[in-house]
């Protein structure tokens, strides 16, 4: 059952206040999560989920896709509860329909009663929910969306796709859906985007509710619509008296309106206002559902969750396209499974790495596009962290004679890279100066662009060079031998390893985070050390990497812990950034040129031989704002990972390997 408050925002200053608000109703607000989706409400031509009091949706985001079957009108508003559960009922429990939270809304129609109490407007309505990874075969057909209409628009969403209810996981959803439209093809009716501000709201430890900040995007044939929403949909801790607070709280301090209509609504509103009334709208057709399926009866119920599904039939099986050229295509993942050795599971994850790291050399070598070279360096980090995660279940000597060929190659890649970032951070500086001042950085420019060509040079030549060839050539051959790099089953005092991923990679996890909340005391309080932050930043990243090497062991819930890491390790990342940036233009301010070897400080200490250019120091001074507003706001990226939310997440992630 999802149950929720929502409110309209009227304008751009309301919505911006909203989003700077430290709290509502008392309860403290987490930092904001930003989620950008692309939602796509589906039915079949004649309407049947509709005609059945629901709306179905599939929400694209990141590489994720979330089905959502959803009651269309509200239950009862008036009901009365003590503490909201968003559990279904016995017959529809399955872990996998979850109510992970991406939850839109307002029902289409609910019950508000003049006199009626705050939680009297809450929107109830029955939620089933499934989360896919983009690549799902239920997920991933190829709809045409961006084809145009008759009068030459497109809708905003692009990549929305389909769905294939034949091939959605065994459970509630999958025999709900199944007995309201058979085997008739699911078609887009309406496609919408959002830029979602997901923060918790905490009373104490205590999980009250998420607020989410949501800009809406919806395209008619009149034009582009935009909108502000905020909804605050309950958590199972959440009381009635914490929901009346947070109603109260946004109708009478910001005065806002309570809004009653759904997004699905809302945008079929617009294009009916438009000329174009949303029914006589010719749904994009899923051309992953077969034609045969219009006419053939409902789909029998697959039988209880977790029930094994029947044998396909030929009708079920498509005709094979010709096989794809293997050569040309690049693995998304490491293909890692829960049985795998860990020490195959380390092979696998490094193999993916230089694969992709082979991938990018070409267009770091053109130097054309900066991301190529992000993406190279990128590979060789993923690849040493690796060797770091994996490290008690690989034999080091295996590995060794390859380590020494891999650190040079990311450190040389690294060295351009960085310059790269510097210089992308300081045209997003000019780019907020007036015009009269795009100038002010060119004698820094010039020293930048004398220091980039000869890092740039020394990489090259490395690339070019015999060394860098042999090593690819005897490296990738080593990690293309399956087994290459284990260790014996038993350790010295004869006691079996811990070898499959399934059984050790939870107390692997666990370290890395411990690792990271063994900061916790030493990074709350006031005058936090930069070099501790640092620190910090550094098992941040580790906890990171061993979260994306298990991304498909984890399953989907997996990608959202791992966005969460990614906001802390962003803005460690930029405080760091500003760091190192303040110490290079310092050091170019004192005539030092580009930076200065640490042994040449103290001979530089009683230097006069300063440069005269007022727009670094200006830039310096800009820096060191940025410096000091990262540092004040550090608690706001922290405070979700210390959150015992956090910690109950990826516990019940690894408890399901």
């Amino acid at each position: 059952m999802e149950v929720e408050v929502k409110f309209g925002v009227p304008d751009e200053e309301t919505y911006e206040r909203l989003m700077a608000a430290g709290d509502l109703a008392g309860y403290r607000l987490m930092a904001g999560v930003e989620r950008r989706l692309r939602d796509a409400y589906l039915d079949t031509e004649d309407g049947a989920v509709a005609a059945a009091g629901y709306t179905l949706r599939r929400r694209d985001w990141d590489d994720m896709v979330t089905v959502t079957l959803k009651q269309a009108t509200s239950k009862a508003a008036a009901s009365k509860r003590g503490t909201p559960k968003r559990a279904a009922s016995t017959e529809d429990a399955d872990p996998g329909a979850s109510a992970a939270g991406h939850g839109e809304g307002a029902a289409d129609a609910a019950v508000v009663e003049t006199g009626a109490t705050h939680s009297d407007t809450a929107l109830r309505r029955e939620e089933l929910e499934l989360d896919l990874a983009a690549d799902d075969p239920a997920a991933t057909t190829d709809v045409r969306q961006a084809e145009a209409r008759s009068d030459g628009t497109v809708p905003v969403d692009l990549r929305s796709g389909g769905l294939v209810v034949k091939a959605l996981p065994p459970g509630p959803l999958r025999r709900r859906l199944s007995a309201m439209v058979g085997g008739r093809p699911l078609l887009t009716v309406v496609t919408l985007a959002q830029r979602r501000i997901a923060r918790d709201a905490f009373d104490d430890d205590r999980l009250v509710a998420e607020v989410s900040l949501d800009t809406v995007t919806v395209e008619t044939a009149a034009g582009t619509h935009r909108y502000h929403e905020i909804e605050a949909e309950v958590r199972p801790q959440a009381t009635d008296d914490d929901l009346q607070a947070l109603s109260r709280h946004l109708s009478g301090h910001w005065r806002l309106t309570p809004e009653t209509r759904s997004k699905f609504a809302r945008a079929q509103a617009l294009l009916a206002a438009d000329g174009r009334p949303a029914s006589d709208e010719p749904p994009t057709r899923d051309p992953g559902a077969d034609e045969s399926d219009r006419a053939t009866a409902p789909a029998a119920d697959p039988g209880p969750a977790g029930s094994v599904e029947p044998p396909a039939t030929a009708a079920d099986v498509p005709e094979k396209a010709p096989p794809a050229d293997d050569s040309k295509r690049r693995r998304k993942t490491p293909g890692i499974e829960p049985d795998d050795l860990m020490s195959e599971a380390a092979r696998k994850t490094v193999l993916f790495h230089f694969e992709r790291m082979l991938a990018h050399e070409e267009g770091t070598r053109a130097g054309v596009d900066y991301e190529e070279l992000h993406d190279m360096r990128v590979a060789t980090r993923r690849m040493r962290a690796a060797l770091t995660v994996f490290g008690p279940y690989v034999e080091e000597k295996a590995y060794r004679p390859h380590l020494k060929s891999l650190r040079r190659t990311g450190r040389l890649l690294g060295a351009v890279r960085d310059l790269d970032v510097f210089h992308e951070n300081a045209e997003h500086y000019l780019e907020e100066l007036t015009e009269d001042r795009r100038d002010e950085l060119e004698p820094l420019f010039d020293a930048w662009r004398i220091e980039r060509e000869q890092r740039r040079e020394r990489m090259i030549e490395w690339l070019d060079g015999g060394d860098f060839r042999s090593f690819v050539d005897s490296f990738g051959e080593f990690l293309h031998q399956r087994g290459a790099g284990a260790v014996p089953d038993f350790s010295a005092d004869g006691s079996p390893r811990s070898r499959r991923v399934n059984i050790a990679l939870p107390p692997v996890v666990l370290t890395e985070l411990a690792n990271v909340l063994a900061y916790d005391e030493w990074v709350t309080g006031p005058e936090v050390p930069l070099t501790r932050l640092h620190q910090l930043r550094i098992a941040g990243k580790y906890l990171r990497y061993t979260l994306e090497f298990f991304t498909e062991v984890l399953g989907p819930g997996g990608k959202l812990v791992i966005h969460t890491v990614k906001g802390l390790q962003d803005h460690l990342g930029d405080l760091q950034d500003a760091v190192v940036t303040s110490g290079i233009l310092r050091d170019f301010l004192s005539g030092e040129g580009w930076g200065r070897a640490a042994g040449k400080r103290a001979r530089a200490e009683q230097s006069t031989d300063l440069i005269v250019a007022p727009g670094v120091a200006n830039y310096m001074a800009y820096k060191q704002m940025e410096l000091a507003r990262l540092v004040r706001t550090f608690p706001q990226a922290w405070d979700p990972i210390r959150a015992p939310r956090y910690r109950h997440t990826l516990l019940s992630l690894l408890g399901k390997l």
